[in-house]
């Protein structure tokens, strides 16, 4: 298992306002501080107990305030920090929300996923989750991969294999126009972000949703057949007005009803629970840091 593997970070990766970063990454911090606390005082102890957790939790304190720099953001030990066992902790919560995922979305994969079950891992350390775009990690089995990468939320679920499908499907399936169906790809993609947990209601309040059809498989616009490959996008007022990204879009091929790609890049339209870390000042505290 290779646990090198890169981040992919939303296609729509934009700085937030300068003022917010400091504000968003305090609130983190002094959030997972709480945690740490309350983790370590599940109830009422007493003499040499009451020394030791009190010790530690100011150390744990201590510690998480030794990664925040004087402008409010974190040092560059902060973005480096992070422990074995909090790493490992990570994985289990990552590999936890993936088999709840694949559930609801009924995927094609042997579950419960397993640490053995992935070809890939990556987890970003307890630093960089704090970042503004609350990243825990990913994992991949041979199908799919599952990102936890907004706001400590699982955002996005990517097929593993995008291009070797795509140029199966384009090599056996030329349809003609006339079995185009843009609102069947419509009602497929929604259904797939209302299991997963998305706010489907908010993101067509809010945005404006378009469906296209893959442009990698479908070039020739004269073209009087097409691949059945679909991409629906959710666009707010800024993607239109820019020109680029998606607040979130899903991927798929509808005559298997196949899941390409889901991606939610705007925290507020998922309403997936975060992941939490119950016993995070144990966590940070145990094994050598790294």
């Amino acid at each position: 298992m290779n646990i090198n593997s890169p981040y992919i970070p939303p296609r729509d990766f934009r700085q937030p306002p300068q003022d917010s970063y400091p504000r968003r990454l305090l609130a983190l911090v002094f959030a997972s501080a709480a945690v740490s606390l309350m983790a370590l005082r599940p109830f009422p102890l007493r003499g040499q107990k009451v020394a030791t957790e009190a010790a530690a939790a100011a150390a744990t304190n201590a510690l998480i305030h030794s990664l925040i720099g004087p402008d409010g953001k974190l040092n560059s030990k902060g973005r480096r920090f992070s422990t074995p066992a909090y790493n490992r902790e990570a994985l289990r919560l990552v590999i936890q929300e993936a088999n709840t995922a694949a559930a609801q979305l009924h995927l094609p994969e042997k579950l419960p996923i397993t640490e053995q079950d992935l070809t890939r891992v990556f987890i970003s350390g307890y630093g960089m989750s704090l970042m503004w775009l609350g990243a825990i990690g990913n994992v991949h089995t041979r199908d799919y991969g599952y990102f936890v990468s907004v706001d400590h939320k699982l955002s996005f679920v990517e097929g593993a294999h995008q291009d070797q499908d795509r140029l199966e499907w384009a090599a056996h399936y030329r349809w003609p126009k006339s079995k185009l169906d843009k609102q069947v790809a419509y009602q497929l993609a929604t259904q797939w972000l209302a299991a997963a947990q998305m706010d489907v209601i908010a993101l067509n309040r809010d945005c404006h949703s378009r469906v296209e059809l893959d442009s990698f498989t479908n070039s020739g616009k004269n073209s009087e057949e097409f691949v059945p490959i679909y991409e629906v996008f959710w666009e707010s007022a800024q993607n239109r007005e820019e020109g680029y990204g998606s607040v979130a879009s899903v991927t798929l091929f509808s005559p298997t009803r196949t899941l390409i790609s889901l991606r939610v890049e705007d925290s507020r339209y998922i309403k997936r629970p975060p992941l939490v870390f119950t016993n995070l000042g144990a966590l940070l505290s145990e094994g050598k840091r790294k």
